[in-house]
């Protein structure tokens, strides 16, 4: 009987043990499939194409837009192409082949015009929601711009900007004992400095003022009239006040003729920067990175572009570069985790320090501005000293109607036509070529 109650209590316990170590590889099973389950799955590579005919060599690209990304987002494979007529990668030839490309960016005008001739529009709105993109952080006329043009729809958001501003020689202001130009100048002020410097220095003959081109500035102005009214298919040279008052207070100045009497031109970059015989030159913000050795050879700084006196806190227009996700994608949302990095802080404020100016309007970012870069003394401040102005609504005759403009300017600045039959000539051109244009 003793013996008896002693089998079953070994076999009780061999049971309890049983189970005990059952209970305990199920637990330990069951722990290791939730430790499976918490681990996160790597993202799906995939492969984007990303394309542009601006020109922009693949080195430069890969550099600041490829290489940020992938080291970012490894399972991101990005390829750049770069269009070229001689290489079946121009637009038509992209489209003809069914060739496909995720990504397209352009500076405003050619971007918006690109989407709608060739049918590439992809309204980002949602994928912009979803990723949480926000656009409230980037540059607001920039964003407002693009959704004007498409009413109201996302197309393209904006990575990176240009805008308008005045760089300056220092060793010619020495030289002739004229004080530097500050932010804050307006236009008088500024052809005052300028009327000091314009002078002959012995064989040579110096000049206080040019711009690089005046195409460029009518287009970035801080006063935005519209080369052509949207509503009527009519140049607005004539009907918008703001042209006679650009024209009026800038070109017309006698700075500005007589220097073109003398020139035969408007002093240029080459005069600025290989000749060393222009003070002060009207160019983009991205000059600094464009020509770093040229600079490295002189003396020189920069300052706000001047202001109109009745509109004293007002900047120049930008021109936004776009990057927008294509209507020929297959990996939208890839797509869109790549422009959300390109707009993210983290790299806004990293392109910022090397002296490009950004969509962002992040105080920690414009403040980094050209911290980094090659002339990290200079007055960077000056390309966000006033908040830039807002941008004037497109239409698809401008290109075209611009180079009349500028064309007629050059019989203003050489003194062959006053104001106004400069002025009647613009819009009489102008109005021709809307016309065939209409008729195509």
């Amino acid at each position: 009987m003793h013996n008896s109650y002693k089998r079953i209590g070994l076999l009780l316990a061999s049971a309890a043990a049983a189970v005990s170590l059952a209970a305990c590889n199920s637990g330990s099973k069951e722990s290791q499939g939730q430790s499976e389950k918490q681990q996160p799955t790597a993202p799906k590579e995939v492969e984007l194409v990303l394309y542009s005919d601006v020109g922009d060599p693949e080195e430069e690209i890969n550099r600041v837009y490829i290489e940020p990304l992938q080291k970012k987002y490894p399972h991101i494979k990005m390829k750049y192409i770069r269009a070229a007529a001689n290489s079946g990668t121009t637009m038509t030839d992209m489209l003809a082949s069914n060739t496909k490309f995720d990504i397209f960016y352009h500076g405003r005008g050619p971007f918006e015009e690109k989407l709608e001739e060739f049918n590439l529009m992809f309204d980002m709105t949602e994928l912009a929601r979803k990723h949480q993109i926000d656009l409230n952080q980037l540059e607001p006329t920039a964003v407002q711009s693009i959704k004007d043009a498409f009413g109201g729809k996302l197309y393209g958001v904006p990575v990176t900007l240009n805008s308008l501003l005045v760089y300056y020689n220092k060793t010619l202001f020495d030289q002739f004992g004229v004080p530097y130009p500050k932010d804050g100048l307006t236009w008088e002020e500024t052809f005052d400095l300028a009327k000091r410097l314009t002078r002959s220095d012995g064989e040579r003959q110096v000049y206080g003022f040019g711009m690089n081109g005046t195409a460029q500035f009518v287009g970035m102005s801080s006063l935005p009239a519209p080369f052509v009214d949207g509503k009527t298919n009519q140049p607005s040279i004539n009907s918008d006040p703001r042209w006679q008052k650009l024209f009026q207070t800038v070109f017309a100045n006698p700075v500005m003729t007589e220097t073109f009497a003398l020139a035969k031109k408007l002093p240029n970059w080459a005069s600025f920067s290989k000749e060393h015989e222009l003070a002060m030159i009207l160019f983009t913000a991205s000059v600094p990175n464009a020509f770093e050795a040229e600079l490295k050879a002189m003396n020189w700084d920069m300052v706000a572009m001047p202001v109109f006196k009745d509109a004293p806190k007002v900047g120049s227009r930008t021109n936004p570069i776009y990057f927008g996700v294509t209507s020929l994608s297959k990996n939208p949302d890839a797509a869109m985790e790549a422009i959300k990095f390109w707009t993210s802080n983290e790299y806004q404020l990293e392109m910022s320090k090397t002296g490009k100016l950004m969509a962002s309007t992040s105080k920690e970012v414009r403040d980094a501005l050209g911290k980094e870069s090659a002339f990290p003394d200079k007055n960077w401040g000056a390309i966000t000293y006033y908040p830039f102005t807002q941008l004037a609504p497109l239409t698809k005759f401008d290109n075209k109607v611009r180079s009349v403009y500028t064309k007629h300017l050059n019989t203003l600045l050489a003194g062959q036509a006053d104001l106004n039959t400069a002025m009647r000539l613009m819009e009489e051109e102008a109005q021709q070529v809307i016309k065939e244009e209409l008729s195509k």
